[in-house]
């Protein structure tokens, strides 16, 4: 039987402290011919890694039954990764929503969690 507590403190990341929408355009000298382009939202940057994502830590169970012939040893496994089924951050995003107390739109950061709970089986044999 095996029991494996892992902890590991959040990764930095770098999340743009502010956006702007850019316009791009130019004339000609006699005004004949003109280009426009809106090249949509820029987003600004001040420092590298100013953000930190939250800490990850899971538990990890796992149990080994063996059986011994004349040349083959045979070995079922069987266990939970995340045994306590904690949501970790896998990814954060900005995610713009409709505020309906203010009647504003409101940019707030989202974490992306995946794999809850993971249950294997494996056999293995040796000969």
């Amino acid at each position: 039987m095996g029991v494996t507590w892992v902890y590991r403190t959040g990764y930095p990341l770098t999340i743009e402290d502010e956006s702007y929408r850019s316009v791009f355009g130019f004339f000609r000298e006699d005004n004949t011919q003109h280009y426009y382009s809106d090249y949509g939202e820029i987003d600004h940057f001040e420092n590298r890694n100013n953000y930190r994502m939250p800490d990850y830590h899971r538990l990890d169970v796992g149990i080994n039954f063996h059986k011994k012939k004349k040349r083959v040893d045979r070995t079922w496994s069987f266990g939970l990764y995340n045994a306590y089924g904690r949501n970790n951050p896998f990814m954060i995003y900005n995610d713009t929503e409709w505020d309906e107390t203010t009647q504003q739109e409101v940019t707030r950061l989202k974490q992306l969690s995946i794999f809850n709970i993971i249950p294997y089986v494996r056999w293995s044999i040796k000969f």
